[in-house]
């Protein structure tokens, strides 16, 4: 992880790392699970809690239904916890969920 992510160790482990590690197993991620997904994605590390983590779980949760499978979405797709899912994302889906076109 290091080696891809250097600035990693210029942070405070205790400010900007324990927090997203705690958040992450209160959601329901096991310590193999974060293992596994920072192995594939370590960027998850330098990105803000609040402003894309949480966020994302949470738009993930509600589409999906249970920590559970946002647990398993995001071992497939580390990617998905460090982006503004609501802003890609949920125009489409808005979209898929809405009435049906009469269009087609």
């Amino acid at each position: 992880m290091i080696s891809c992510r250097p600035e990693l160790l210029s942070f405070n482990p205790d400010k900007t790392i324990k927090p997203k590690m705690d958040f992450l197993r209160d959601a329901g991620f096991s310590t193999p699970d974060l293992i596994f997904i920072l192995s594939k994605n370590s960027s998850i590390l330098t990105c803000s809690l609040d402003n894309l983590i949480a966020p994302a779980y949470g738009f993930l949760k509600g589409i999906l239904g249970t920590g559970e499978v946002v647990v398993l979405a995001a071992k497939r797709s580390p990617w998905l916890l460090h982006n503004d899912l609501h802003k890609t994302m949920g125009s489409k889906i808005d979209a898929l969920r809405g009435p049906r076109s009469t269009r087609f």
